[in-house]
């Protein structure tokens, strides 16, 4: 239907005026127990029930963490450009070496001091509030109905899932996946 040009104030489009859903704060689950318990283990089993019950819910793991491995690798990586000059690819090495090292084979005595040590600098020195701060906005920019954080480690960050309208924090304890049982390390985000 096409309508004179003066007409168009008057004209009321049902699909453009219907008010818009409201946008529920995501549901945000914490997980939170010693190395090794199985927190990670556990986000990801969640979020594959959730799916499989093809509700149409958008569920996302995201760790208070996940911004570290991005720090490392770009720390190292400018380090590299200036520094290095071998005969490999600095890229190559940052992401295909390095990485795979700190998760693997170098995870104990290397990986998890760095990680510690970049998240500790983070809390210490920039902001006590820092990881939770990078949550937050994701939480506000993103869509996803629930959102699983597998590395619950400090009293804030557990309260600010309890605060949360949607909040909800899980304790994993019993033994390790090889049966043993779970000490708790010196540092810190070891709880």
């Amino acid at each position: 239907v096409t309508y004179p040009a003066h007409a168009s104030k008057y004209i009321v489009d049902p699909i453009t005026t219907e008010e818009p859903q409201p946008k529920y704060p995501p549901m945000i689950i914490g997980i939170t127990g010693p190395t090794g318990s199985g927190k990670t283990t556990l986000a990801i089993a969640i979020k594959a029930h959730i799916n499989s019950l093809a509700n149409e819910r958008a569920v996302h793991i995201k760790a208070f963490s996940s911004e570290l491995k991005d720090m490392a690798v770009h720390m190292l990586y400018d380090w590299m450009l200036k520094h290095y000059s071998g005969p490999m690819n600095c890229r190559e090495i940052v992401q295909e070496q390095f990485l795979k090292q700190l998760d693997g084979e170098y995870k104990q005595d290397i990986g998890r001091p760095l990680f510690q040590g970049l998240g500790e600098f983070a809390r210490r020195v920039v902001d006590p509030s820092f990881w939770i701060n990078q949550i937050d906005e994701y939480t506000q920019t993103h869509t996803e109905d629930i959102i699983l954080i597998p590395d619950v480690r400090f009293l804030n960050e557990a309260q600010y899932i309890t605060h949360h309208k949607r909040g909800v924090l899980v304790r994993i304890e019993g033994p390790d996946h090889r049966g043993e049982t779970l000490h708790y390390p010196e540092h810190s985000s070891e709880t």
